[in-house]
């Protein structure tokens, strides 16, 4: 009997896996609602009184897809993912902002305020064709796969949920030759923060990631 309960265990998980495939990341309520409808018709099928054994059986599976879908939604803001009323879309605006300095008089920032509390502002254009185009040729033969630190043993392993390839690219090299287009984006960047970006030890390289296939 404890092995039907987990055969019917991991029928479930790849039922309730299937079932949010079309529920829009975020979305907990909805989320919860699939995996807890999946729930009951496995507890149907294998009686109450083998919850114990299916918890068993899932191995914390069902509690695991709750709380990734609710740590997506956490972050739902920072991904430019809100919902926002008439009311609150009518008051949002577009501006040119040179912020009190001769570098940005000429081609002044592109800034839109997509949300009016948390604040969220978008600026447009900032890396032009020609940058963007600089660094993908530049981080393309340094790629490799990311891996995750092991949580013991702190060493780099590779899973099959992190397929991504990645790489660093700094704006001086190990002999202090410094790359031109990459230090003038830093510039850039210390212009826009206010914050220092180029002096050693200040900030981390720009690290380039690729998600998909080149």
């Amino acid at each position: 009997m404890e092995l039907k309960a987990y055969v019917l265990a991991y029928q479930w998980l790849t039922a309730a896996t299937r079932s949010l495939n079309d529920v829009p990341k975020g979305d907990k309520r909805l989320a919860t609602e699939r995996l807890e409808s999946e729930w009951e018709a496995l507890l149907t099928l294998t009686k109450l009184k083998q919850r114990n054994i299916v918890d068993r059986a899932l191995r914390g599976k069902r509690q695991e897809l709750i709380d990734e879908f609710s740590s997506y939604a956490e972050y739902a803001t920072c991904r430019g993912e809100f919902e926002i009323s008439e009311k609150e879309q009518a008051a949002l605006f577009c501006f040119l902002n040179t912020k009190a300095n001769p570098y940005w008089a000429i081609n002044p920032l592109k800034v839109e305020l997509k949300k009016s509390n948390p604040r969220v502002w978008q600026f447009h254009d900032f890396l032009s064709d020609d940058t963007m185009a600089y660094i993908k040729k530049a981080a393309i033969p340094k790629f490799s796969r990311a891996g995750v630190v092991h949580d013991t043993q702190l060493r780099t392993e590779y899973t099959n949920d992190r397929t991504s390839m990645s790489t660093w690219l700094y704006d001086q090299d190990y002999n202090n030759v410094q790359d031109s287009v990459l230090f003038k984006l830093n510039k850039r960047m210390e212009l826009l923060t206010g914050y220092e970006i180029i002096k050693p030890q200040s900030s981390q390289a720009l690290q380039v990631v690729e998600y998909g296939s080149l």
